[in-house]
Parts: structure tokens; C-alpha cells; sequence
């Protein structure tokens, strides 16, 4: 498996918050599933993009 998340510097919306913006890769390694009758492989990766607002106190 692996993964990579870039991140980046932050930049205030207002004095207490601050957006965030996150995207992760994953790639996870090739799986194969073999019985008498079938045979399956799976190759899986994903991507996935996060975001939010984060508040200070």
C-alpha cells in the first residue's frame, strides 16, 4: 500500500478560521482470489478529497 497527501500553508479567512483542503492518493496492492471454479483479481486505488473549515479559540 501505499499513499501520498500533499499539504499546503494555511490562509485565514477571518481571525479564527481557516479553510483546509486535503486530497490523499492510496493505491493498494493487487489482490487475487483463486478457487476451483473462479478466478478474481482486484487491483483498488483510491482518491478522496477532503474539505473543511478549521476554527481557533
Amino acid at each position: 500500500m501505499s499513499a501520498w497527501p500533499p499539504t499546503s500553508g494555511e490562509v485565514a479567512i477571518s481571525n479564527r478560521a481557516f479553510p483546509k483542503i486535503e486530497y490523499v492518493y492510496t493505491d493498494y496492492a493487487n489482490a487475487k482470489f483463486a478457487d476451483e471454479d473462479v478466478s478474481l483479481g482486484i487491483d483498488y486505488s483510491r482518491h478522496q478529497l477532503l474539505v473543511g473549515v478549521s476554527m481557533r479559540f
